[in-house]
């Protein structure tokens, strides 16, 4: 069995929880549903002549409405958990720290409404950590230093140009040029 690599923004420990939380709800949903579905159609069907089943009709489709609600949070909660990773995919690519909607759209053929609405729900529910969600302005995700977020030290820096003293920021590891006079850095 291989192991998965470490996620860099996204909390694993979330997104385990949640993805447990998504198979209970659809196997728990998916049973009572069946189960109170065939309930309701027997008690339609009931041709007998003491009738007992269509007696337990009212209950049957009383308990059928928060099964399918349960079916369809377990629904949800898996699609935000496999959104929310290919997210974090997204943002440990990022080359400048910066992940603009712009940016998202291009890489999930999304509207900007439902990239937002999407990282809402993600940011809501905690998968993401050494990053942000603004909203204001320019909408975009910023991905924090690679100090304070992996002690793998992946994610970025910021450093200093030796030539002109400008700051930028650049992944941990890689070499780039500086974006005011074209130096040489290095991630280090």
């Amino acid at each position: 069995m291989s192991k998965q690599a470490e996620s860099v923004y996204m909390s694993d420990e979330v997104a385990q929880a949640q993805r447990r939380k998504s198979k209970r709800g659809i196997v728990g949903g998916a049973i009572l549903t069946a189960f109170f579905a065939f309930g309701i159609v027997e008690g339609i069907l009931d041709k007998g002549p003491d009738h007992n089943l269509r007696e337990g009709l009212t209950v049957y489709i009383c308990c059928f409405i928060p099964s399918v609600f349960l079916l369809w949070r377990g629904i949800l909660a898996g699609r935000i958990a496999d959104t929310a990773s290919r997210y974090e995919t997204i943002f440990a690519a990022d080359r400048d720290g910066v992940v603009t909607i712009e940016e998202l759209k291009r890489f999930t053929g999304k509207s900007q409404e439902k990239i937002i609405k999407e990282l809402k729900a993600a940011f809501g529910r905690g998968y993401f950590s050494g990053c942000a969600l603004q909203e204001g302005g320019s909408p975009c995700v910023i991905l924090s230093d690679a100090r304070k977020v992996s002690p793998t030290r992946q994610g970025f820096l910021t450093v200093t140009c030796p030539n002109c003293g400008a700051s930028n920021r650049i992944r941990v590891g890689s070499i780039s040029m500086c974006e005011y006079c074209n130096s040489p850095l290095t991630g280090e």
